[in-house]
């Protein structure tokens, strides 16, 4: 009885825990526009299991508050539990996603870079696919203006960058593409008209950890 005492409690507080982090984390989503929806769920759940726990806790001091079976509670215990994995798991999975830049189109990438760069629309270059080598691995490496954005959604005018030299516009971007050692950027040069005119040297982004 003590065992199970012990534990019950101690889940209780890993569950309000839990459930204080997600909370912290949920304003940060939110303060970065993204949806909460599915991490709304992942805490109902959360509050659920706490219920269920206090309830667990209260039949162990006094057995005249059972009201449902103990092979039954297991069994709702299993199956919430495997419910909570599941949504858990999908709105990681959506969440990372939506921070990769994967559910945008491409008419909306291009809407942001043309924004953030000032570019005129209708350059016939806006919709073309260039293709560079990774000095690295010599893999060859195809990309568009729409692709970029979509690498650098969360931090863009790291990846696309605006120069002017002498009255003349130039834009800097970096493609990124998995690397044998881990991400690599690889700096390139645009002109005016959005036409390629030089490749840099790649840059190790995040290093591959084995």
């Amino acid at each position: 009885m003590l065992l199970e005492l012990v534990l019950t409690m101690a889940g209780i507080l890993i569950l309000l825990t839990s459930t204080l982090l997600l909370l912290l984390t949920l304003r940060i989503i939110r303060a970065n526009t993204y949806s909460t929806l599915k991490w709304n769920l992942v805490l109902l759940l959360l509050l659920f299991f706490i219920i269920g726990y206090i309830y667990n806790l209260l039949t162990l001091l006094n057995d005249k508050l059972v009201l449902i079976a103990p092979l039954t509670m297991v069994a709702m215990v299993y199956f919430f539990g495997s419910i909570f994995t599941l949504i858990t798991m999908y709105s990681i999975r959506t969440f990372t996603r939506e921070v990769l830049g994967d559910y945008m189109n491409d008419e909306k990438a291009l809407e942001l870079f043309i924004q953030h760069t000032g570019v005129d629309p209708t350059l016939p270059a806006l919709k073309q696919k260039f293709r560079v080598t990774c000095d690295k691995c010599q893999q060859s490496i195809t990309y568009t203006f729409a692709s970029i954005v979509k690498q650098h959604h969360t931090a863009l005018e790291k990846g696309v960058q605006t120069v002017e030299v002498f009255g003349t516009t130039s834009y800097y971007l970096i493609p990124i593409h998995k690397c044998i050692d881990g991400r690599r950027g690889i700096p390139v040069v645009h002109d005016h008209n959005l036409e390629l005119r030089s490749v840099e040297p790649s840059k190790l982004l995040f290093k591959s950890v084995v």
